[in-house]
């Protein structure tokens, strides 16, 4: 099929997706040319949109070895504690205030500052590079390299911009080039006795020399330039903002690393780099509550054939849970079949035995399949329900002036002689900070917060 003049194929068969990412996947390894490459990322010359060959395998080398070993990694931790400990100084200054910090602009400037030092070997301010920023310009770019453009599937209306795209990709590749070439003038420049080589040198050395097996010019470096702190400084900010949203959207799960940290690490230290790799399993055990829920592990979901030993005695435990609630069930729906009195008002549970009844349904549907919906829907609502009220609650009691200020705007906004209504939660803004946390995504080459991330931190280190 063909979208608009671009040919598509579309895959929707595991043989068939084996036979374009396994047997033949040279043949498909490249991207599709796009605008956003062409005017973005110099006629496609980045490492995201190069074609797959010479240029683009020696660019990769070039690339791990000289900026992505573990040698040349290990060789800014230094750097990277000092970046993280500003951070960190910023956090305890807005806890002792107490007031909200925007975690969204300060990672990405944490990461920007961080990547700015490991691909170009000296730090910027964000106004030597843009009024946005670097992490503003960052993510315009990323939004424009995946955003639907005319001009990808009609080249022929491309040259009108219809939509505006080209303008504003030009000016984003403006901002690059400008800044990139400001970097490689000053790595022109003689260097003193017993300098060390950075990243840029080295690539401007494969310049000079005219040793290179393909095309390679100034362009050239400035694409892979933006390529390594593009991804290094956006996708680094992203995980982080992730993590934390979702840390603070899960109390339990946010306590129970406070702890192993606590237990783990100590309060009279920051963590160390080397910590991850030898302090035992906390990130992982955080990582595991936060992507499964806190669902107990189980031999049988892995190994099928030892499910029926019970080794873990889940399975006991289970059927117990399962015969109560099966009890329970069956008693509220023998109930709700009884005839109801005319006018009787019909709830969920006889909406769906009318369902059954009538055999109307496109689908199975019979009464365990009624009883496990319930089970969801009782479940889901007490658990969470009662688990953000707990949680909310304990982090007032924690907490006496946030408390405080709770106080304070219900006095302003309620009063004191009458109860809260939930009518009156929507026009209470503090008291919904800790209640509700927006979660919307943002599409682009990488998948961001569409609003920024704001929290007022508590600060628990006990540093000397």
């Amino acid at each position: 099929m063909c979208f608009g003049f671009v040919p598509n194929i579309i895959v929707s068969s595991p043989e068939a997706a084996k036979q374009f990412l396994k047997t033949h996947d040279l043949n498909f390894a490249s991207r599709p040319s796009l605008e956003a490459a062409k005017h973005i990322t110099y006629e496609g010359k980045s490492l995201t949109f190069a074609t797959y060959g010479p240029y683009w395998r020696n660019m990769r080398k070039l690339c791990t070895l000289e900026l992505l070993s573990n040698l040349k990694i290990n060789s800014f931790q230094a750097m990277r504690k000092k970046e993280l400990s500003e951070l960190v100084n910023i956090l305890e200054d807005a806890a002792q205030e107490q007031v909200a910090v925007d975690l969204s602009s300060r990672i990405t400037s944490m990461s920007s500052d961080v990547s700015c030092q490991m691909v170009f070997w000296m730090k910027f301010e964000d106004k030597e590079f843009d009024e946005r920023g670097f992490g503003g310009v960052i993510q315009e770019g990323m939004k424009m390299a995946v955003a639907f453009n005319l001009g990808d599937y009609f080249p022929y209306i491309g040259a009108l911009d219809l939509q505006g795209m080209t303008r504003k990709m030009k000016d984003i590749a403006k901002v690059w080039d400008q800044f990139l070439e400001k970097i490689l003038d000053d790595h022109d420049k003689p260097k003193e006795h017993g300098q060390t080589k950075d990243f840029v040198d080295t690539m401007l050395g494969i310049l000079k020399s005219g040793d290179s097996e393909f095309e390679f010019d100034r362009s050239h470096i400035k694409a892979i330039l933006m390529d390594m702190f593009s991804a290094s400084a956006e996708t680094s900010a992203t995980t982080i903002e992730w993590t934390l949203s979702e840390l603070l959207r899960h109390p339990r799960v946010m306590k129970k690393a406070q702890k192993e940290l606590e237990q783990v690490v100590g309060l009279n230290k920051m963590v160390e780099e080397s910590d991850l790799e030898s302090r035992g399993t906390w990130p992982h055990e955080a990582a595991k509550y936060i992507s499964y829920d806190q669902r107990n592990l189980s031999f049988g979901a892995y190994g099928p054939y030892l499910s029926v030993l019970d080794l873990q005695g889940l399975t006991k435990r289970m059927k117990a849970v399962a015969k109560v609630f099966d009890k329970f069930l069956e008693k509220i729906l023998d109930e709700h079949a009884i005839p109801k009195d005319p006018g009787q008002t019909k709830d969920f549970v006889d909406t769906m035995l009318d369902i059954m009844k009538s055999g109307v349904a496109d689908f199975e549907f019979d009464r365990t399949h009624i009883k496990a919906v319930l089970l969801d829907m009782l479940a889901a609502a007490v658990d969470t329900a009662a688990t953000t009220v707990d949680w909310t609650m304990s982090e007032l009691l924690k907490n006496p002036q946030i408390m405080k200020k709770v106080q304070n705007e219900l006095a302003e906004v309620i009063g004191m002689d009458k109860m809260v209504d939930e009518s009156d939660l929507a026009s209470l803004e503090y008291l919904d900070l800790p209640l509700e946390l927006d979660m919307t995504e943002e599409f682009g080459l990488v998948v961001t917060r569409a609003n920024h991330l704001k929290a007022t931190p508590s600060y628990r280190l006990h540093l000397n």
